[in-house]
């Protein structure tokens, strides 16, 4: 019986009756299957294509599989006899709450949206996702309450976007999903990977796609349809240089996928990415704190402060080295990278300041420190010849010659090992100058073994 409060639209919902609008959202189904039912014949059924997996996860073949196509049939067939409905007319009124009509005016801050009014074609979007389910024009009920309970949560937090976004150069031994933050890294869904993939379009699944594994997830609260995206890279990327700091590997994500799950939201994506293969970085679940360490650490630094500008610019070139393909422009990034850290104003003796601070923070042993002092000097002059076009001449150092592969990976240990040690101590130093406040310490460090233990109890 129709006694709500729902009929009267000039009423401001605040909160949906979810017992009489589950007991409506039936009626109007029940209603709806009639319509789909006189009208079969004219469902259009076709192939799609879909991913088989190996067992360890990797793309194997496409499959071609049955499609009804569910969406075209409601939204175009026999939308108008649905919007006759007494029961659709019903269903519209209880989508008048606050926080739907947010929504619609988040849908129509975007001009080239098409669906203008987000009350008109949720109704219809149910329907569609229950036939996607229930593959039948049959009532199931427990298909029914399956998608009433995922429609009442969204309708709850229409304003939460789904960000997804596929991570290449990467692989796990993960079974389950491992969460940082607001953030979750898992196993790729069929579909998730038929999406990404673009495998409708295209016949041949290029090799990083052939690899790809994981996806990175996070859900973003915001009022238009833009600064999602923004603020979905910036965490994304904020994880995805806790594992460049933590191993070796390039992993890289691709482009970015807004409701991609989510049935009720028109589904968009960021402008698209090129990736290309490069060293596959493994992440292993016991390793997940010792990430998740280096992850908080990231996330506790405010990178827009000027006293932290060094770490941005220490990080970037690292970064940006990972994902270069000549080994002379990676050396000089890595060079750049660590003199930001550890010669960041000064203008004279760099080469000794340098390797002095370096060995002091990183070294393990004495005869480390000696390999690495020698090395930083010859690294160095290195890097100041490349600068002024003599390029990587002689690499011998203390009798051992080094490849220039060589001297990028060892680094590259070097870089990452002393920007996660920058990370622990930034959060001991706070104002003007940090950088120059971290080297003073550091300088102290090589006068005594007190100052040397102070300057490691801060590493703890």
């Amino acid at each position: 019986m129709i006694g709500s409060a729902y009929l009267l639209e000039e009423i401001r919902v605040t909160m949906i009756d979810k017992k009489n609008f589950g007991e409506d959202l039936s009626k109007f189904l029940s209603q709806v299957l009639v319509l789909c039912d006189k009208n079969s014949d004219n469902l259009i059924i076709d192939e799609e294509s879909w991913p088989v997996f190996f067992r360890d996860g990797k793309f194997k073949k496409v499959e071609k599989k049955e499609s009804k196509d569910f969406d075209y049939f409601i939204r175009e067939t026999i939308r108008k006899d649905i919007e006759k409905l007494s029961s659709y007319s019903l269903i519209t009124k209880y989508l008048v709450t606050p926080e739907i009509k947010k929504y619609n005016k988040k849908l129509l801050s975007d001009e080239s949206q098409i669906e203008t009014d987000f009350k008109k074609n949720l109704p219809l979007r149910f329907i569609i996702s229950y036939l996607n389910k229930n593959k039948n024009f049959e009532f199931n009920q427990k298909n029914f309450n399956f998608i009433k309970d995922d429609f009442f949560k969204f309708i709850d937090f229409p304003l939460e976007d789904e960000y997804v976004v596929p991570l290449y150069n990467f692989d796990s031994d993960l079974k389950q999903e491992k969460v940082f933050g607001d953030l979750s890294i898992r196993k790729i869904t069929n579909y998730e990977y038929k999406v990404l993939s673009n495998m409708d379009d295209f016949s041949n699944i290029p090799i990083v796609n052939k690899e790809l594994t994981e996806v990175i997830s996070v859900k973003i609260s915001t009022e238009d349809l833009f600064s999602g995206f923004e603020s979905a890279e910036g965490k994304f990327q904020s994880l995805l240089d806790a594992f460049l700091l933590f191993s070796d590997g390039n992993p890289q994500f691709g482009t970015i996928y807004r409701n991609i799950n989510n049935p009720w939201i028109p589904s968009s994506k960021d402008l698209e990415k090129q990736i290309i293969k490069q060293k596959t970085l493994f992440f292993k679940k016991k390793d997940y704190k010792k990430i998740l360490v280096i992850f908080n650490h990231l996330q506790n630094i405010d990178f827009s402060l000027k006293e932290n500008h060094f770490l941005l610019i220490a990080i970037g070139r690292f970064r940006s080295a990972l994902t270069r393909t000549d080994s002379i422009d990676q050396f000089l990034d890595l060079m750049i990278s660590l003199e930001a850290l550890y010669a960041p104003n000064d203008k004279g003796e760099i080469t000794t300041k340098l390797s002095n601070r370096l060995v002091t923070l990183v070294a393990k042993n004495e005869k480390d420190r000696k390999d690495l002092w020698l090395f930083m000097k010859k690294m160095y002059n290195l890097r100041s010849g490349v600068v002024h076009g003599d390029g990587i001449r002689n690499t011998e150092i203390n009798g051992k010659k080094y490849e220039i592969d060589d001297i990028r990976d060892k680094i590259i240990s070097l870089v990452r090992e002393s920007l996660r040690r920058y990370l622990v101590l930034s959060s001991k130093f706070s104002g003007n100058k940090k950088v120059e406040k971290i080297c003073d310490e550091i300088d102290l460090a090589l006068l005594d073994k007190k100052n040397l233990t102070q300057l490691r109890s801060k590493l703890k």
